[in-house]
C-alpha cells in the first residue's frame, strides 16, 4: 500500500476506530469492580436506585400520572417516624430520566432488572463521554487527533472515573458527561450559522436545565455558560441572532421549575439571574452593534448595568446559595469544626495533591487556556472559563474533583497541540540547497517524537496510578473499610433483613443509613443524606451519653410506636497486634481500628462529636488523638464497641517487641519506644442483658495481618411506659 493510500485510509478510518477503542476502554476500565460482585457502590446509590424504583412502580401502575403519584410519595423506609417526602428531592430528574429510558429497554427486549440497569448505567455514561471531549477539542484546535488523545484522556482520568464508575448510580455520571455534552453543542451553537446553529443552542439549553434536576452541583456548568456569555458583547464580533441563541439556550434553563423542588423558586436562583442577564446583554449587544463591533459607550453601559444589577442581588439575596456552594466560593468558612466538615467529599483537596495525580496534564492545560486566550472565537471564552473554574472547584471540593478531569481531557490536547504546532525551524535549522526538504521532514518527525514523549511520561501514571487503582471491590463488599473484602456488612444486612420483624426500626450511624433502608429492608432513623440536622444530633447523642440518658433516645423513638422493635448497629474495626507485629507474647491484646483509619464507628465518634455539640475533650486525648477512660466508661457507644482498655504497651522500634505495659501514656521527647493503647475482645452487653442485648453479631472477619471488622446489633428491651 502506497503511503498516499495508507495516510487516506487513516485519515478516513483512524479517527472513528480510534473514538471506538477510547469508549471500549473507558468502559473495561470501569466495570473492572464488578469481578469482585455484582453491587452498587458507595452509599448514596443505593437510596438512588430504591427512588427510581418507585418511579418506576408509579409509571407501570398509572402511566404518565405515576409521575404526580411519585412526587406526592413519602417514604417512611427513611428518617423514622417522620419519614422524607421524595417530591422534595433536587434530583427527582434523574429517577424520571432513568425510569423512562430502563422502561424503554425492556419495551424492545431488555432482559434485566432495575437493579441490574442502576450498575452499568454509570459506566454505560463513562463510555459516552469520550464523544463530548472529541467534539469540543476538534473543534478549539481543528485537530482530530488531538481530540481523539482527549478521548483517551478522559477515558481513564480517575477523578471522572470513580464518579462513573460500576455502580456509581448518583446523578454525577448523567450530570458531568450530560453537562459536557452541552458545552460542545454550546460552543457550535454560537460559532456556528443557520438553522443547525439554533438546534444546537437548544439542545445545549436543554441539556443544561435539565441536569440541574439531576445532580446539585450542575450549577457549575450553568454558571460557566452564564460567565461565557456575559463576555461576548465585550470581547467578540456579535451577529443579529446572538439573541435568538442566547433565548434558545436559557428558556430550556427554566425545566426545574416544573418540578416540585425546586419548583418555581428556580426562576430567581443564582445562575439563572447570570444566564438572563447575559441574554439582556446579548441584545444590546446585537441592537448597537456595527459590522459585529459593539460601540465603546454601549459596552460602559452594558457595565453598568452589570455593576448595578451584581449589587442589587448581593443586597437583596445575601442567602440566596446555601452553605454548601457558599464553601466551594469561599474555602475559608470551612476552617472551623461544622458538620459539613464530617463529609469526606466536602473536604478541600490541595494543589500539590492535584499535581501529583495529574502531573503534566495540569500544565499542558494551562498552556492551552493561553493560547486560546489569542483567539477571537467562543471556544476562545468558555473553555478558559471551564478550566479556571474547575481547578478551583478541584482544590476546594472534593467531590468537584471530575470537573477538573473533564477540564485537563480538553485543555491538556489543546496545550500540547498549540505547543507542538507554534515551534517553527528558524533558517540556521532548515538550511538552503538541496537538503532542505529532508530536513523539514526530519524536523516533523522530531515535532511528533516530542509529541511521543509526553505522551509517554502520562502513560506510565495512567496505567499505575489511575487504571490499576481501579480494580478494586465496590464499598459494601469492603465493608466501607480500607481492608479490601470483608464480608461484615453484607452477612449483617442479610440478618436485618432475614431476621428482624419486618417494623423493625434501625439506628446507626449515618453512614449505613442507605444501606439498611434497600439492602436490609427496614426502617432507619439516620441515613446518609442531611436533611434532618436535628434527628442525626440526637442520635450523635444518643451514642455518646452513657446509658441512662441513652435510653431516654431511645425510648423518644420507642413512643411513636412501642410495638415496633428498636434495633442499634455499632461497626467495629480492630487489629490484633500478635500477627501485625509478629509477636508471640501480644496474643489476646487488640488494637483499636481507630489507629490504622479502618472504617470503624470507632472513627466516626469526631464526626458524632461534631454533630451533638459537645467537648472532645471529654472523649478524646488531645495529646494521644486516643480514646479517653470515660469513652468507654461512660458513653454507650464505648460499652457497644467490643474493645476493653488494658493499657499502654511500650514497641522497640528496633525489633517490633513489646518491652512493657504502662496504665499511662508517656509524655516524654526522648522516650526511646513506640506506644500503642492496647485492649482485650469483650463484650459488655451479650445476649441475656438488660435493657440492651446482643441480638447478633456477624463473625470476626480477619485478615491474613490481623486487620479484623465486626457488625454488631443490639436491641433495645427494656420496658417502655409511655
Amino acid at each position: 500500500m502506497s503511503k498516499e493510500r495508507l495516510m487516506s485510509a487513516l485519515n478516513r478510518y483512524g479517527i472513528p476506530v480510534g473514538l471506538a477503542l477510547a469508549a471500549v476502554l473507558s468502559i473495561a476500565v470501569r466495570l473492572m469492580p464488578m469481578k469482585y460482585g455484582f453491587y452498587l457502590n458507595e452509599f448514596d446509590p443505593y437510596f438512588h436506585y430504591y427512588a427510581t424504583s418507585v418511579m418506576v412502580q408509579d409509571i407501570e401502575a398509572h402511566g404518565i400520572h405515576g409521575i404526580s403519584e411519585f412526587f406526592h410519595t413519602v417514604d417512611h423506609m427513611a428518617w423514622y417516624p417522620w419519614g422524607y417526602n421524595l417530591g422534595s428531592l433536587r434530583v427527582n430528574g434523574l429517577y424520571l430520566l432513568n425510569a423512562v429510558i430502563y422502561l424503554a429497554l425492556r419495551a424492545v427486549g431488555l432482559h434485566a432488572t432495575l437493579y441490574q440497569y442502576a450498575a452499568i448505567a454509570p459506566v454505560v455514561m463513562g463510555g459516552l463521554a469520550v464523544f463530548p471531549v472529541f467534539m469540543i477539542v476538534r473543534r478549539a484546535t481543528g485537530n482530530s487527533y488531538a481530540a481523539l488523545l482527549g478521548s483517551f484522556l478522559i477515558a481513564v482520568l480517575p477523578g471522572l472515573m470513580l464518579r462513573t464508575d460500576f455502580g456509581w448510580y448518583k446523578g454525577t455520571p448523567f450530570a458531568y458527561v450530560l453537562g459536557t455534552f452541552s458545552l460542545a453543542l454550546l460552543i457550535m451553537g454560537i460559532e456556528d450559522s443557520g438553522v443547525k446553529s439554533y438546534v444546537y443552542s437548544l439542545v445545549a439549553g436543554i441539556i443544561l436545565g435539565y441536569i440541574q434536576v439531576v445532580w446539585g452541583g450542575s450549577v457549575n456548568f450553568a454558571g460557566v455558560v452564564g460567565i461565557a456569555l456575559l463576555l461576548v458583547p465585550f470581547l467578540l464580533k456579535v451577529g443579529r441572532d446572538l439573541p435568538i441563541k442566547e433565548l434558545l439556550i436559557v428558556l430550556p434553563t427554566l425545566i426545574p421549575a416544573a418540578f416540585p423542588t425546586p419548583g418555581l423558586s428556580w426562576i430567581k436562583y443564582p445562575t439563572e439571574l447570570l444566564l438572563y442577564g447575559a441574554l439582556v446583554l446579548g441584545v444590546i449587544a446585537a441592537a448597537t452593534a456595527k459590522n459585529g463591533d459593539v460601540p465603546l459607550r454601549a459596552r460602559e453601559g452594558m457595565i453598568a448595568i452589570l455593576v448595578a444589577a451584581v449589587g442589587y442581588f448581593l443586597y437583596r439575596s445575601p442567602h440566596a446559595l446555601s452553605g454548601r456552594y457558599l464553601s466551594v466560593l469561599n474555602p475559608l468558612l470551612r476552617i472551623s469544626p461544622s458538620p459539613l466538615n464530617t463529609v469526606a467529599e466536602q473536604q478541600s483537596v490541595s494543589g500539590i495533591s492535584i499535581l501529583t495525580t495529574y502531573g503534566v496534564l495540569v500544565l499542558l492545560a494551562i498552556a492551552g487556556g493561553y493560547y486560546l486566550l489569542k483567539n477571537r472565537r467562543f471556544s476562545s471564552i468558555v473553555i478558559p472559563i471551564f478550566l479556571i473554574w474547575s481547578m478551583y472547584l478541584a482544590t476546594s471540593f472534593a467531590q468537584l474533583l471530575p470537573f477538573l478531569s473533564i477540564a485537563l481531557a480538553v485543555g491538556a490536547p489543546i496545550g500540547l497541540h498549540y505547543a507542538v504546532s507554534n515551534i517553527a525551524p528558524g533558517p540556521a535549522v532548515v538550511g538552503k540547497g538541496k537538503r532542505r526538504r529532508a530536513r523539514l521532514e526530519y524536523y516533523k518527525y522530531g515535532k511528533a517524537a516530542l509529541v511521543v514523549a509526553i505522551l509517554a511520561i502520562t502513560a506510565y501514571p495512567a496505567y499505575a496510578y489511575w487504571v490499576m487503582p481501579n480494580n478494586t471491590p465496590v464499598t459494601i463488599v469492603t465493608s466501607a473499610t480500607t481492608m479490601g473484602s470483608n464480608p461484615a456488612w453484607l452477612n449483617a444486612l442479610s440478618w436485618i433483613n432475614k431476621s428482624t420483624p419486618s417494623n423493625s426500626v434501625i439506628i446507626a450511624w449515618w453512614d449505613y443509613g442507605y444501606w439498611i433502608e434497600v439492602a436490609g429492608n427496614r426502617t432507619a432513623v439516620v441515613d446518609n443524606a442531611t436533611v434532618n440536622g436535628t434527628q442525626i444530633s440526637l442520635v450523635a447523642q444518643m451514642f455518646l451519653d452513657n446509658q441512662t440518658q441513652a435510653i431516654g433516645v431511645l425510648n423518644y423513638f420507642k413512643s411513636f410506636d412501642p410495638s415496633r422493635p428498636i434495633y442499634v448497629a455499632v461497626f467495629a474495626t480492630g487489629a490484633d497486634p500478635s500477627k501485625l507485629y509478629n509477636d508471640p507474647y501480644l496474643s489476646g491484646y487488640q488494637v483499636s481500628g481507630r489507629i490504622y483509619g479502618l472504617g470503624g464507628d470507632e472513627g466516626k465518634v469526631d464526626a458524632m462529636i461534631v454533630w451533638a455539640g459537645y467537648n472532645r475533650s471529654l472523649y478524646i486525648n488531645s495529646t494521644t488523638g486516643m480514646f479517653t477512660d470515660y469513652f468507654y466508661s461512660n458513653t454507650l457507644i464505648g460499652q457497644m464497641l467490643p474493645l476493653r482498655w488494658v493499657g499502654w504497651a511500650q514497641i522497640d522500634p528496633t525489633t517490633g517487641q513489646v518491652v512493657g505495659m504502662s496504665p499511662y501514656y508517656v509524655s516524654q521527647a526522648n522516650y526511646p519506644y513506640a506506644q500503642l493503647p492496647f485492649y482485650t475482645y469483650g463484650l459488655v452487653y451479650n445476649s441475656t442483658s438488660y435493657p440492651i442485648r446482643l441480638a447478633y453479631s456477624t463473625p470476626v472477619y480477619e485478615e491474613p495481618n490481623g486487620l479484623w471488622a465486626q457488625v454488631l446489633i443490639y436491641q433495645y428491651v427494656g420496658n417502655y411506659t409511655g
